[in-house]
């Protein structure tokens, strides 16, 4: 008898559409095409109680993979809370 797998899931370039219906949805996002970096991350609607609503204007949590990862040329690598803290122009990295 051969072992069945569960679905799989794709990997998203762009995150998905989603209501208040979607919570709890997990992606697979790809967060760096040129170093191979996805993420897996869930749609919080909702705070733990499962009824009031999530205040935060990102509602795509993280929730597994790789670290993004940044080099300056003149540093060694760091984490991307390191490269924001060094750049003027902050890019937003958190998803709404």
């Amino acid at each position: 008898m051969k072992a069945s797998r569960g679905p799989k899931t794709p990997i998203l370039t762009a995150l998905p559409a989603v209501t208040n219906a979607d919570d709890g949805l997990e992606i697979n996002y790809l967060a760096d095409a040129a170093n191979g970096i996805v993420w897996r991350l869930r749609y919080r609607a909702f705070q733990a109680d499962g009824v009031t609503p999530n205040p935060s204007a990102y509602k795509w949590e993280y929730i597994g993979g790789p670290p993004l990862r940044f080099a300056n040329g003149t540093q060694s690598n760091g984490t991307a809370a390191e490269a924001a803290a060094q750049v003027a122009t902050v890019i937003r990295l958190f998803f709404e």
